[in-house]
């Protein structure tokens, strides 16, 4: 059977409504990952492209801060950490504007590249740099000797990684000597949103994608189609995207379209990222980011 944004969303409302429910205190409380699992549906029964549209989402009519405090509102990504993040730096974590792994809660007062996360392929390299200070920092510009480029995430909270891809030429990754420019936040972003993902559509999948997002004019890359749901206000609304590999390198990084920047508490945003890179795509794990002002 297709997948039916619907029933998604409803799945996603009610485990982020369980979650905030659990943590209604501003004292942690963990949640195993398996309480809040939502349903696999086999790669066979996907329909690239094909998602129903409901009259009205069950995001927009279930807020995930119903029923909790003023208090719970202002945990920003702390909210959804305590319930449905784990513990160590290479869990993986589901919180407020961030889904995937290496982030940290052991800060050493610095920022710094995540050295056994670059993979270098046709000249550039692509990895993560992560704020491991207790202020929100950005932009974050990395550097090897005079090449530098910023991240793709304009503010990283105090724990975050986030994707860069620099241009370094034919090096191995252990080779190459990192230097981070990492000023403090001029302000705080907005990351009170949460992410879903209705299906992917890997570089050698046969199937062509085709939405009012985006179609393969352009070739045949992998193909992120999803949703993001506020539940604070957001202006300018971003999401990037990264995959990850099993040995824990990144295989690819890029940013999405977004269908509606700007969000006010309980409003949805479909959203889709398409990265042309090799076929291990396919079979790595995709972290999401969404941030705004």
């Amino acid at each position: 059977m297709p997948i039916r944004s619907g029933a998604r969303r409803c799945l996603v409302a009610a485990a982020l409504a369980a979650a905030v429910t659990a943590c209604g205190q501003p004292d942690p409380v963990a949640v195993a990952p398996a309480d809040l699992a939502l349903p696999t549906v086999p790669a066979e029964d996907l329909a690239v492209g094909d998602v129903e549209r409901p009259s009205s989402s069950p995001r927009a009519e279930v807020s995930p801060l119903d029923g909790a405090s003023d208090e719970v509102g202002r945990l920003d990504a702390s909210v959804l950490a305590s319930a449905r993040a784990g513990t160590g730096d290479d869990d993986w974590r589901l919180l407020a504007g961030f889904q995937g792994t290496r982030w940290t809660t052991s800060g050493r007062a610095t920022v710094e590249v995540l050295a056994d996360t670059v993979t270098v392929r046709d000249g550039v390299a692509i990895g993560l740099v992560r704020n491991e200070r207790d202020v929100p920092v950005g932009p974050v510009t990395v550097a090897v000797g005079d090449a530098r480029v910023e991240a793709l995430l304009p503010v990283l909270r105090p724990g975050e990684p986030a994707p860069f891809e620099l241009e370094v030429g034919d090096v191995e990754p252990d080779d190459l000597d990192w230097d981070v420019t990492a000023p403090d936040a001029a302000t705080a972003p907005a990351r009170e949103v949460d992410l879903a993902t209705f299906w992917q559509r890997g570089v050698e999948d046969p199937r062509p994608a085709d939405t009012y997002l985006y179609d393969d004019a352009d070739g045949h890359p992998m193909v992120v189609f999803g949703e993001v749901a506020a539940f604070g206000p957001v202006e300018g609304l971003q999401v990037v995207a990264a995959w990850i590999g099993s040995d824990g390198r990144l295989v690819g990084a890029t940013t999405g379209i977004v269908a509606t920047p700007d969000l006010a508490p309980g409003e949805i945003s479909d959203f889709v990222v398409a990265e042309p890179g090799p076929p291990a795509l396919d079979a790595a794990r995709l972290m999401l980011w969404g941030t705004g002002s």
